[in-house]
């Protein structure tokens, strides 16, 4: 995350620019001494769930030793900068996720962003094992961060606008997943007088983020663009190749929307909403902003699993979670109160609760049939759960490798700003673009790993490599092993 200065930050048209403010003052602008009053500020970018936070914070404010909470919802696109001038102002939220920043936790806890949250007894026994882990969420054996959703979820998912498919000839029951025939839909979707397809192309973490999870669900080995069996980095294999070969293939059959390259996920989903175009690649959140934001459209709304390269490959996503993680900042004076919000926020009843917003599933597996939400909302929560699992995590092996993450630099262009590049002819070769920037990478882990060395650091590529690690099983990763 590239630090902001104050001209740049007010740039910007102001911090509110990629907030929607739910209640009090505006992020980042409450002077300290109004902060230690007596009010939580949090800010997360969790559209679809706000009116049930909203509820239960201000069930937590009137209930004893309760607060007020100031409120903010965030774009993810502009969140980071957000948090990064309030960072340098001495003003970060009491509560926010890291939406945007770009670092790892652990860098962030050397640099004195978090302190430790309080976690209720039972509360922290009754977590799913893996929530709470060593290197990522908890440091020197206390808990600095929660999540606030389940990690069985991606980003891909091929969203549809059942309304468009018949009118096109196509069947919403029976929606294409082969890349063929998601090709052979947009083109349909395009005669019928509609874009094909439409996408973020603006928001590059998306981007990025949605070629991995195309890799991963085709075939490749890795997760988060690391090759799980050797370690090494995979930007520029035949997966990664594939899924790019196949965007611009949809490109040049003239289907993506014309405005893609200047829309953002909440501007590309609004337009798609309004039909714009046919498919907009997405995850479970979709229809929550979608009934929310867009309710009449929400009856056309269709969905269908993660496209891959031929319908009959069965799609595996990896994970390593990270995601919803909620912090406690340092400078924060309501501590106590913040710790005591979280552990209500984790436990089932408001896990149950927070459902009905249809942002994420809980943290807790199977609560799904026990919330009223859209179907679509369900349907794509269980096809999340066939697909995404546990991949190993070599921060739980060996912690040091968290110090390594941290001191590593970004390298750019990144995946995301290169495949926006591919598509809009501004990268004219993919694959000498991607093996430049693999490795960048390489290079990169390597130069941090013996520089951390000097500093009595111990870490090496293979903690990385996990060769027993096997294709859509979940995977427990045990600690020095």
């Amino acid at each position: 995350m590239v630090g902001l200065d104050r001209r740049a930050f007010l740039g910007l048209a102001g911090v509110g620019a990629g907030a929607s403010l739910i209640a009090g003052c505006a992020p980042g602008a409450a002077p300290e001494q109004e902060r230690a009053a007596g009010k939580i500020v949090w800010w997360d970018q969790f559209l679809p769930t706000q009116d049930v936070e909203k509820e239960l914070f201000a069930e937590f404010a009137a209930s004893e030793g309760g607060l007020p909470v100031d409120y903010a919802v965030y774009d993810p696109a502009k969140m980071g900068q957000a948090l990064q001038l309030a960072k340098q102002s001495n003003q970060l939220p009491d509560v926010f996720t890291l939406a945007g920043v770009g670092a790892p936790s652990s860098a962030l806890i050397e640099q004195g962003w978090f302190q430790p949250v309080t976690l209720d007894d039972k509360v922290k026994s009754g977590l799913p094992a893996g929530t709470l882990l060593e290197g990522v969420n908890v440091f020197d054996g206390q808990v600095y961060g929660l999540p606030l959703f389940g990690w069985r979820m991606h980003d891909c998912q091929n969203w549809f606008n059942t309304e468009l498919f018949s009118k096109a000839g196509l069947d919403p029951a029976k929606p294409p997943v082969g890349y063929d025939e998601v090709r052979a839909a947009a083109r349909a979707i395009k005669q019928a007088g509609a874009a094909g397809w439409i996408a973020p192309l603006q928001f590059t973490d998306r981007i990025a983020a949605q070629i991995h999870q195309l890799a991963e669900a085709g075939g490749s080995p890795s997760v988060g663009g690391i090759d799980i069996l050797t370690g090494e980095y995979t930007a520029g294999n035949d997966h990664y190749l594939a899924a790019i070969d196949w965007w611009l293939a949809l490109q040049a059959d003239g289907v993506l929307f014309e405005g893609s390259a200047s829309l953002n996920a909440r501007t590309a989903r609004a337009r798609w909403a309004a039909g714009s175009a046919g498919m907009f690649f997405d995850g479970p959140y979709c229809i929550g902003v979608v009934a929310q934001d867009f309710g009449e459209f929400a009856s056309k709304v269709g969905v269908a699993p993660i496209p891959v390269p031929d319908a009959s490959t069965q799609p595996v996503i990896n994970h390593v979670p990270r995601g919803s993680t909620l912090w406690v900042s340092k400078t924060s004076k309501v501590a106590e109160q913040a710790s005591k919000l979280l552990s209500i926020m984790v436990g089932k009843e408001a896990q149950i609760r927070m459902l009905s917003g249809m942002n994420a599933p809980a943290i807790y597996s199977g609560t799904v049939a026990e919330a009223e939400v859209h179907p679509t909302f369900k349907q794509s929560v269980e096809l999340c759960e066939k697909i995404d699992f546990l991949a190993p995590d070599p921060v739980v092996r060996n912690p040091a490798v968290a110090k390594v993450t941290g001191a590593m630099k970004a390298i750019k262009p990144g995946l995301g700003e290169i495949v926006a590049g591919v598509m809009t002819g501004d990268v004219p070769d993919a694959r000498a673009a991607l093996i430049k920037y693999r490795d960048a990478q390489t290079a990169e882990r390597e130069r941090a790993i013996k520089q951390l060395a000097g500093k009595g650091v111990t870490a090496s590529p293979d903690d990385w490599k996990f060769p027993d690690w096997q294709r859509g099983q979940d995977y427990t990763t045990e600690p020095g092993k």
